[in-house]
């Protein structure tokens, strides 16, 4: 699609989506080439979202995983894996990042799987 069809009739969208607008505003620019990012690196993808307007680590971090099916996510920032962590490792406090990064280090490069898990365990509560 060429970027121009997304550029017209988009005013509306600035007030009902920033983040979509954004987005729109920087792929019809050019600057985002949507068509050229699943082929790069994860770490290269991650610079060129961040420096969309609303866009931060996490929810690239996010894209990646479930837009681009990557297996080697490892959102350091999400408090649901947080929590997962501390849970399954019977931790007294959320874990720092060092901590997820050493107990990470045993998942590559299938973190991303590991944190599906990770989620849906906290779905899984006992009712009492």
């Amino acid at each position: 699609m060429k970027p121009e069809v997304f550029q017209k009739g988009t005013e509306h969208l600035k007030k009902a989506d920033p983040l979509l607008a954004a987005l729109i505003k920087e792929y019809g620019n050019g600057r985002l080439q949507l068509d050229k990012i699943a082929g790069l690196p994860n770490e290269s993808i991650l610079k060129e979202l961040i420096q969309v307007k609303g866009i931060g680590s996490w929810t690239a971090e996010m894209f990646l995983l479930f837009a681009l099916g990557r297996t080697d996510v490892f959102p350091l920032d999400d408090l649901g894996i947080k929590r997962a962590i501390q849970i399954q490792y019977g931790m007294e406090d959320l874990p720092s990042k060092a901590e997820m990064e050493q107990i990470g280090a045993a998942w590559a490069p299938y973190e991303s799987i590991v944190c599906l898990y990770l989620w849906q365990s906290l779905n899984n509560k006992p009712s009492v």
